[in-house]
């Protein structure tokens, strides 16, 4: 799994789940969780919160068992 500092994702997590999907090819849920955990600082729920709401919006789908970027 690549990892991604916090200097380099500009403080904006959804910018930097889109790069990390883009840059691996799909995460499961338990990897993207920790991306997520890891930039926000956050709780595991809310870490999905923050995922839930980017899948709802159309960034994220999930399918296969991975998650990947959506298309708008």
């Amino acid at each position: 799994m690549p990892v991604i500092s916090e200097a380099d994702s500009g403080g904006d997590v959804e910018n930097v789940v889109l790069r990390f999907l883009s840059s691996s090819g799909g995460a499961s849920t338990s990897e993207l969780v920790k991306v997520v955990m890891k930039t926000a600082c956050c709780s595991v729920a809310e870490a999905e919160n923050i995922i839930h709401s980017m899948a709802s919006r159309g960034l994220i789908k999930f399918s296969g068992g991975k998650w990947s970027v959506g298309r708008r």
